[in-house]
C-alpha cells in the first residue's frame, strides 16, 4: 500500500526514516522512484512568489530528527510505502507565509493542482511499486541496485531474488571494514604501480549490475588491532588525522 499525509511549511517529500539521523529505508530506490531526486522532483512548485521551483525529496531526518513519526508508523506497523508531504510555505507580497498559508482560494487551487500529480502516482503505484514508472519523475525502480554507501557498497534488490544473489569480485579479494566509531579522516594522493579499479559484478536470478570498486585501508579511533609491515609507520605529520592513522610509501597494514 501507499499513504500519505499533508503537513507545513518546508516544500518537501518526507519518508522513512525520521527517528534515526543518517539511517535510509530498505525500500529506497522505490521511495526514489516516486518521490524523485533533488535534479527532478515529484512536486512542482509553482506558486506565485515562491523561492523554489520544486519540493526537496529525501528521508525523513533531513529536515529534522524524530521528523515523520506518521511514516514511520505507516511503515513500520503496516509495512506502507509511507509519505509526509510537507506543503510549501510560499513568498507573496506581504512576505513569509510560514505556517499560515492565506485564505486565498486562487493560492489553494495552484498548491492543489501542484500536488495532484503525485498523489496520483501514489494511487497507482499501490498496485506494483516495483514495476511501476512514475509520471511525475520519469522514473523506474531498477530491480537490483548498487549504491556507494562509505565504508560498505550496498546492493538493494528484491527479496525474492536475495536467496540467488552472488558476487563476481576477480583477482581480488573482497573485504569490509567493519568499526562503527567515529573516525577522523584525512585524505592523501597515493601512487601505486598498477594499481587500478576492479571491477564488481552482482548476479541475482536474471539481473545483474557493475560496479568499480578502489580498495582502500584505514583506521579509526577506536580500532587498536592493526599492524604493520614494510614500511608503514604512525603518522606524526598530520595531528588532526586520530591516533591510528598512519603513513609510508610502501608496505602492508592488515
Amino acid at each position: 500500500s501507499t499513504v500519505t499525509s499533508e503537513n507545513s511549511s518546508v516544500p518537501s517529500i518526507l519518508y522513512p526514516l525520521g527517528s534515526t539521523y543518517g539511517v535510509l529505508p530498505a525500500d529506497l530506490p522505490v521511495y526514489r522512484t516516486l518521490a524523485g531526486t533533488h535534479l527532478r522532483s515529484a512536486i512542482t512548485d509553482r506558486l506565485p512568489f515562491s523561492i523554489r521551483t520544486q519540493y526537496a525529496p529525501g528521508p525523513a531526518w533531513q529536515l529534522y530528527t524524530t521528523n515523520g513519526e506518521y511514516t514511520e508508523f505507516a511503515s513500520t506497523r503496516h509495512s506502507s510505502l509511507a509519505f509526509t508531504t510537507e506543503i510549501t510555505s510560499g513568498y507573496g507580497p506581504a512576505g513569509f507565509y510560514g505556517f499560515e498559508f492565506p485564505d486565498d482560494e486562487t493560492l489553494l487551487e495552484r498548491v492543489f493542482q501542484d500536488n495532484l500529480p503525485f498523489a496520483l502516482d501514489l494511487l497507482d503505484a499501490a498496485r506494483d511499486p516495483i514495476a511501476f514508472r512514475s509520471a511525475s519523475t520519469g522514473l523506474i525502480t531498477d530491480r537490483l541496485v548498487v549504491e556507494s554507501m562509505t565504508p560498505n557498497v550496498a546492493v538493494t534488490l528484491p527479496s525474492e531474488l536475495a536467496p540467488s544473489a552472488k558476487l563476481f569480485v576477480p583477482g581480488v579479494a573482497p573485504f569490509r571494514i567493519d568499526s562503527v566509531a567515529g573516525g577522523k579522516y584525512t585524505r592523501r594522493l597515493v601512487s601505486l604501480i598498477g594499481g587500478r579499479p576492479a571491477l564488481v559484478r552482482v548476479v541475482a536470478g536474471d539481473v545483474s549490475a557493475s560496479f568499480r570498486a578502489l580498495a582502500y585501508a584505514g583506521a579509526e579511533d577506536s580500532d587498536e588491532q592493526w599492524t604493520m609491515a614494510g614500511g608503514f609507520v604512525r603518522d606524526s605529520v598530520i595531528p588532526h588525522a586520530g591516533r591510528f592513522s598512519f603513513m609510508g610509501t610502501s608496505g602492508t597494514l592488515t
